[in-house]
């Protein structure tokens, strides 16, 4: 099995998980770490199932460039018409999450600044947490 293998398949079983390069290497027992990072590097530009942003890893809890499975929003998870304030507000968070960090959805405004705002602004409700599904939002 190649190292791009390895690699696509432990991101597919660890769906809705972002790792970084160096968590990755030291899971799938791969030296040096660097080649983890040019396959990350591969399925970031030649992959659409794959995105590797900024974030947190899910497992070194650090801040720093992570891969994984790319979320696919189609509609709504719930209603949005008429919907009080957190509702609404999860649900812009959601589907920024799901865009690349540098696509402007909303106002021109990028995905990732969107997403890093509300992180930001947000923690104090639970709703929006649950909602958005963002658990960790001390990033």
């Amino acid at each position: 099995m190649t190292v791009l293998e390895k690699v696509t398949d432990f991101l597919r079983s660890q769906k809705g998980k972002k790792f970084c390069d160096d968590c990755i290497s030291k899971k799938l027992n791969i030296t040096p770490p660097q080649h983890v990072n040019h396959k990350t590097r591969e399925l970031e530009c030649n992959s659409n199932e794959f995105e590797r942003v900024q974030d947190t890893c899910v497992d070194c809890k650090k801040r720093k460039k992570v891969i994984g499975i790319k979320p696919v929003i189609t509609e709504a998870v719930v209603p949005t018409d008429d919907a009080d304030a957190a509702t609404v507000l999860a649900m812009v968070r959601l589907y920024a999450a799901a865009r690349t960090a540098d696509e402007r959805i909303v106002g021109n405004v990028r995905a990732g600044d969107i997403v890093r705002a509300l992180d930001e602004v947000l923690p104090q409700l639970p709703l929006v947490r649950v909602l958005a599904g963002a658990n960790d939002f001390s990033h």
